[in-house]
Formats: C-alpha cells, structure tokens, sequence
C-alpha cells in the first residue's frame, strides 16, 4: 500500500503542538493552517503566523476558506475575517457586542462564502448578510438592530432536542439563543441575545453549568447589548418539559450542482437541492436522520467525491 510508505510523508515540525484546527489552499498555491491563537500561511519556504494583533477578528481560527478572486476567510469564535493578500480585516458581524462562533465554512459557486455558525447558516458576499435561521432567531437579530436579510427555515427542517432539566436556557456561542417557556431563565428575565459572561463566577465555564445542577441555583453574569456593565441574576433548576429548536450548525457544503448541505452539531443532514434550470426557486428543504439511513453522531463534515457521491464523517472517533 502507496500510503503505508514511509518515504513519501514529510513531516512539517512548525506546525507541531499548534492545536491544528483546519487547512486550506489558496488560489496562489499557498497553505493556510488554523491553529491555537491565529492563521499560519506556508508558501512552500516562509511560514508566516497572523493573529489579532494583524487584524484576525477572534483568536483561533477554527475554519479557513479561499476563494477564486484570492481571498482568504478564517472563522473564529467571535467572528470572520478577510485576507485579501496584504493584511486580515473584519467582515463579519461589525461590532464585538455578540460574539458569533464560526465552525466552518465553504465556498460558494459565485464567490461568495457560506459559513456554519451558532446562529444559524451565513451567506456572505451578495450584499447585505443573509442569515437562514429560526424564525425566532431572525426577530431578535432585528430587534437587535442587526443589518441582515433574515430567511425562516421551516420548522421540519430544524432538529429538535428535548429541554434538558435545569435552567431552562440554551447557548450559542455563550450567548443566550433559546428560552424555555416560563422557565426559570425567562422567569429571571433572560432574553435571547444576552451574553453570559460567567457562570457562579467561572468565567471559563462550560455548557453544562448553563443547564444547571438539580437542588442548587446558579449565578449568571450577564451582559446584554445596549446596556451597561453586567448584571447577575440567580436561577433555580427546574424540572422543564418540551422541546427546542437546536439551530447550531457544525459544517455546510456547496456540491458542484448548486445545492447546500449543512450538518447540525449534532449530526443531523440538512439538504437544499439546487435550482431547476430557469427557476429562482429552491426545492423544499429536507432533514435527513436516522430515519433515511443516516449515521448520526455529534460533528460532522461533509464533502463530495468526483462521481458526485456526497459523504459525511463524524468528529467522534467511535462513530463513522
């Protein structure tokens, strides 16, 4: 086997220890890594490191993109940025308010970008951001002031999950995307939007302490956009029933027809078919699960080889 041929790898020591996060090829043959703290471009002999301090809008860079007109975009836990062959700017969102976690991103046929984020799918570089989201989702961005055109995905196409018993508060991002109904999040008066700083203190909290342990309260740090400093408010977990909507978007797919994939954290397969030829309109959006066949587990990726079979692998090392 070619593969198991020790003489053809090559190790790179510069990249070593790095936290390689995703890989990219720019249109002028270059190598763009995202890693721990920034954006490493290699050109075949200089390695060259960017971070914020270049005008990287986050830290990490945790998905990277090129596009045919030799643009680079990176996505980073607060947002994207542009490499246009000189130096990084901002893209997206124009202000640090609400950060907005990107977990990758794709190419689009016209040259535009899509990108799998917390909030839902962003499609950039036809004008004004578009966002396809809950239609609960897209009403607070307005009500926020955000300049997006706000697309309503059907409900049929968004997963569901149940609330898990706690505070009854879902994040995206570390920022407040779902509330259960009368829960103990929207009794303390929690709004969607709201950017919980810390959780009993811990400002390097985890998801889990967002739901909440049973029989104890939870000190939430909150700073809401528009306001002034923080405020805290104390929640009691509760017993909730019900389901969400869980908008989070993992990883999004163009295939060579025109039609989007998207895959939910979760695992679940969002599919719009392309266009018909001498049609603006879309076929029906259509949610692939365990139903249709589908292995479902937690991150996955998507891609489509020559014969135009499209493939998806699980970020979990058990799953496939």
């Amino acid at each position: 086997d070619p593969i198991q041929e020790r003489w053809r790898w090559r190790s790179f020591p510069e990249l070593k220890g790095r936290g390689l996060r995703c890989v990219a090829e720019a249109k002028d043959g270059a190598m763009w890594f995202g890693v721990d703290g920034g954006a490493v471009r290699y050109d075949g002999l200089a390695w060259t490191t960017y971070t914020a301090d270049d005008g990287l809008l986050g830290a990490s860079a945790s998905a990277l993109c090129a596009t045919p007109d030799g643009s680079v975009y990176a996505g980073t836990a607060m947002g994207i940025s542009r490499f246009d062959g000189t130096r990084w700017q901002r893209v997206f969102p124009t202000t640090d308010e609400i950060p907005w976690s990107v977990n990758g991103l794709a190419t689009a046929a016209d040259g535009g970008i899509w990108a799998a984020t917390e909030w839902g799918i962003l499609r950039l570089g036809t004008g004004t951001p578009e966002l396809y989201a809950t239609a609960e989702i897209g009403k607070t961005w307005v009500e926020l002031g955000y300049s997006l055109r706000i697309h309503a995905l059907p409900p049929e196409a968004v997963p569901t999950r149940p609330w898990a018993n706690g505070l009854g508060v879902v994040t995206f991002g570390r920022v407040v995307g779902a509330l259960a109904p009368g829960g103990p999040g929207e009794r303390a008066g929690l709004r969607i939007g709201d950017h919980i700083v810390a959780v009993d203190g811990q400002k390097d909290y985890t998801s889990r302490q967002v739901r909440g342990v049973e029989g104890t309260p939870s000190v939430l740090t909150v700073r809401r956009t528009g306001g002034q400093e923080p405020f805290e408010v104390t929640l009691s977990p509760a017993a909730i029933q019900g389901t969400c909507h869980v908008i989070a978007v993992w990883s999004i797919f163009e295939d060579r027809s025109g039609g989007l994939w998207v895959g939910w954290r979760q695992g679940e397969i969002l599919h719009r078919p392309s266009r018909t030829a001498g049609s603006d309109v879309h076929a029906p959006w259509r949610l692939y699960t365990t139903k249709d066949g589908l292995g479902v587990s937690p991150f996955p990726q998507i891609a489509q080889t020559p014969d135009g079979t499209v493939w998806t692998v699980s970020g979990e090392d058990s799953a496939g």
